[in-house]
């Protein structure tokens, strides 16, 4: 009754539910791959990346990890209001001194990675500021930073790639060109399938 009184108010979200959901399935996933990889990651993004690292995720799998991810990202972190109209959460306060998790080890220099990825799928030199990189609010200075990478060429309006959180930004802007570089991945996988195809129609013809 609260959460429909709520709801009634404009308290909450009105995709409340489905973005809870896409969450609830990003947090289920994790907690699988770290058992199967007997690890202790803290988001999903990075263990997916060292489970097909180590041949534990096939491509198939990948994809679809990939989007329930990107799906999520998105539900925790894009269209919830304003900027400033609420604070840090306990979560992310209680993390503001503390060690980076091992997903920090495991991001790597996603940055140069999708520079490099970014000019192979599209086909010509990156220009300045290709890809473009913003941070999330932080209210107060305080918390984690989130930062979300844009890729304006892609499609007619680009696409943007929420990274997952972290105490440090630098750390942030690579775990958001992880998420573009895991996208680009599955494209490119999507579009060498079809080129493969045609040219075995063409030698079959």
């Amino acid at each position: 009754m609260l959460m429909a009184s709520a709801e009634a108010d404009g308290a909450v979200p009105a995709d409340l539910e489905a973005r809870c959901e896409a969450v609830r399935q990003q947090i289920s996933k994790l907690w699988e791959l770290n058992r199967r990889l007997e690890k202790s990651f803290e988001h999903l993004s990075t263990a997916m990346c060292h489970g097909q690292k180590i041949g534990q995720i096939s491509s198939d799998e990948f994809r679809e990890l990939e989007a329930l991810n990107r799906r999520a990202n998105a539900a925790k972190h894009e269209g919830l209001g304003g900027p400033g109209s609420q604070g840090p959460t306990a979560l992310q306060v209680a993390r503001s001194n503390g060690d980076e998790p091992i997903d920090a080890q495991e991001l790597g220099n996603r940055i140069s990675e999708l520079e490099r990825s970014y000019a192979l799928y599209i086909g010509r030199p990156l220009r300045k500021n290709e890809p473009r990189y913003r941070f999330q609010n932080r209210p107060g200075n305080m918390g984690d930073f989130v930062a979300i990478a844009c890729l304006d060429a892609l499609g007619e309006d680009g696409m943007e790639f929420v990274g997952d959180s972290y105490r440090l930004k630098q750390h942030a802007k690579h775990s958001a060109a992880l998420q573009a570089v895991n996208y680009l991945g599955v494209l490119s996988q999507a579009r060498n399938a079809v080129v493969a195809g045609a040219d075995a129609a063409a030698v079959a013809g």
